[in-house]
């Protein structure tokens, strides 16, 4: 099994000449850099956690919630909770496909990540010894 690593990368229109209008934060595959899960979080909110030397975690919990949140807690940033199947549904909206000018090969590589996550949990509920 591949190990995962956190990651943060800038997304969207430059807002400005130093920063982007939002950060995509996640996990990716080490190595191989392949996003396992991600979510979008305003530049203002990132910026301020950054300059203040406060940190944001990402994490999925077993039933498949996202969620970031960031310590020590922001009166400006509180825990998010994002449910996987919402997020997916969110992402393959025709509005945020179109948005995102988002084509087949992209919702082909979102299909086997999403297979490869089944596959893991599926494994998970194997070595439990749950079916």
């Amino acid at each position: 099994m591949q190990s995962a690593e956190p990651f943060i990368e800038a997304v969207g229109p430059v807002r400005d000449v130093i920063g982007a209008s939002a950060y995509r934060v996640g996990y990716r595959v080490h190595g191989t850099g392949e996003v396992i899960a991600a979510i979008e979080v305003p530049a203002e909110i990132v910026e301020g956690a950054v300059t203040s030397k406060l940190s944001i975690s990402v994490t999925m919990s077993p039933t498949g919630n996202l969620s970031a949140t960031s310590f020590p807690c922001a009166a400006t940033f509180d825990s998010v909770l994002i449910p996987t199947d919402v997020l997916v549904a969110q992402v393959v909206a025709p509005e945020n496909l179109h948005l995102e000018e988002a084509g087949p090969e992209d919702l082909r590589t979102l299909l086997v990540r999403l297979e490869r996550s089944v596959t893991c949990v599926k494994d998970a509920l194997t070595r439990c010894g749950a079916r």
